[in-house]
Formats: structure tokens, C-alpha cells, sequence
């Protein structure tokens, strides 16, 4: 079975957003502030623990800007209405 490379996200380190994969983010920057890396709204990692575990990342609040949300994207990329900086 081929693995699928886990989505990136920003994770704020030492005052820098630096870029990691999801499942990195929520094994060792667990406690960390993580954004979009592109509307930089605030995202959170969620762990499906089966026989093959997988880390997905979700927006905190959905919004109709940002292309990493298919079913909310209004076509037009702007960034989230609360975005960290």
C-alpha cells in the first residue's frame, strides 16, 4: 500500500512559522499554534487511530477564502478573517 504524504501546515516555533507536515505537527508540536499555510487561519490536527493511522488538519473556523476547503472555497483566495500572524 502506497502512503499519501501527510498535508503540510505552519507551526509557530521560537516566533517563526515554519512549514511541517500534519502528522509532525501533531506528534511533536502538539501544544504549538498551527495555521493554514494559505489564508493563515488557525488549524488544528485531528488523529484517526486505526490499523493505519492518519493525521488530518482542519480549519478552527471555516471561512470561503482559502482553496485547502473544496466544499467552501468561493473561488476567489483571500486570507482568513482571523488570521495569526
Amino acid at each position: 500500500m502506497i502512503k499519501r504524504p501527510s498535508p503540510p501546515c505552519e507551526v509557530k516555533i521560537d516566533g517563526e512559522w515554519v512549514r511541517v507536515p500534519a502528522d509532525e505537527a501533531h506528534r511533536v508540536h502538539r501544544e504549538k499554534p498551527k495555521r493554514c499555510p494559505n489564508c493563515h487561519g488557525m488549524m488544528i490536527t485531528a488523529g484517526s487511530y486505526t490499523s493505519e493511522p492518519r493525521i488530518s488538519l482542519q480549519h478552527r473556523k471555516l471561512h470561503d477564502g482559502c482553496p485547502q476547503i473544496p466544499r467552501r472555497f468561493s473561488g476567489t483566495a483571500y486570507p482568513h478573517p482571523e488570521a495569526l500572524v
